[in-house]
């Protein structure tokens, strides 16, 4: 992997759609955390491998705005 910090946006939603945590987890990332307590963020996640961090938005452009202001800052 040659990346530092991947940051997505869609496909965290729970159960069936979500689809970055099936595909994280069988190529071997670690959740840091799974989801928050606020909304409309809730489906925020953060992954981590080694030194490589994935930061999963979420679909909703207000969301995804809101996690990537609040979380994505403070990574980068």
């Amino acid at each position: 992997t040659n990346f530092d910090l991947l940051i997505t946006s869609g496909g965290a939603s729970v159960g069936e759609a979500d689809f970055m945590e099936k595909a994280l987890d069988e190529l071997g990332f670690t959740p840091l955390f799974k989801g928050l307590k606020a909304r409309p963020a809730r489906p925020t996640k953060l992954y981590r491998k080694g030194k490589n961090f994935v930061l999963i938005l979420p679909g909703n452009p207000m969301a995804a705005y809101l996690s990537c202001f609040i979380f994505a800052k403070k990574i980068i």
